[in-house]
């Protein structure tokens, strides 16, 4: 009998102690996961590098959900987390691998729901064969008052691994809050053309 995984790995401040100052290094989080293999919550001033994140689960949750207000509901048993809106702030996400075999349109490597601050240094994210036309290999959202922004990438490559077109490195389906995104042409590397910026992104 196949058994899925909640997710890979979860952090999130606690009513106890907040989150921040955390460096992941060289972790791997793979299988089926039902909330991805990594999802961050109220964490801010940190870094991952040199991890791999995969999610073969069928579905439309992304591998890696950055989130500043608990996107899907997310608890612990082992701990009491916070609750409501608490931001998700100055991460350095460098030379990572995220891939995704989500069979939804709305699945993706990376999510990112009202994050301030969040600098791609190299890596890589890919679709895996199998998986369906995605709008995006990195969705966005953002709440009025809060909002995504501030998201950098340089150097990371954005392909499909024998699988399916994705048609924008970053989309938001639905509207949202946000500015300042600096996706250069001629700093990132494709396997095939693919625009920058797809739905309600415009810069």
């Amino acid at each position: 009998m196949g058994v899925q995984l909640f997710a890979g790995l979860v952090i999130s401040a606690s009513t106890a102690r907040p989150c921040d100052k955390t460096l992941f290094s060289e972790l791997r989080g793979d299988g089926p996961t039902a909330m991805g293999a990594f999802y961050g919550y109220a964490w801010g001033s940190s870094g991952v590098e040199r991890c791999e994140f995969y999610n073969m689960s069928i579905g439309n949750r992304p591998t890696v959900t950055l989130t500043g207000g608990n996107r899907y509901g997310v608890a612990s048993t082992f701990a009491t987390i916070v609750t409501g809106y608490q931001g998700v702030t100055g991460i350095d996400w460098s030379y990572n691998e995220i891939h995704d075999q989500g069979q939804s349109t709305y699945s993706s490597c990376l999510m990112l729901d009202d994050v301030d601050t969040f600098k791609i240094w190299g890596g890589n994210m890919g679709q895996l064969a199998g998986g369906s036309p995605c709008q995006g290999y990195i969705q966005i959202a953002g709440t009025p008052g809060h909002g995504t922004k501030n998201i950098f990438s340089r150097g990371c490559q954005y392909y499909m691994d024998a699988g399916p077109m994705t048609q924008y490195i970053a989309v938001a389906p639905a509207p949202f809050t946000g500015t300042n995104f600096q996706f250069p042409d001629n700093d990132n590397m494709f396997s095939y053309s693919v625009a920058k910026f797809g739905g309600n992104i415009t810069s």
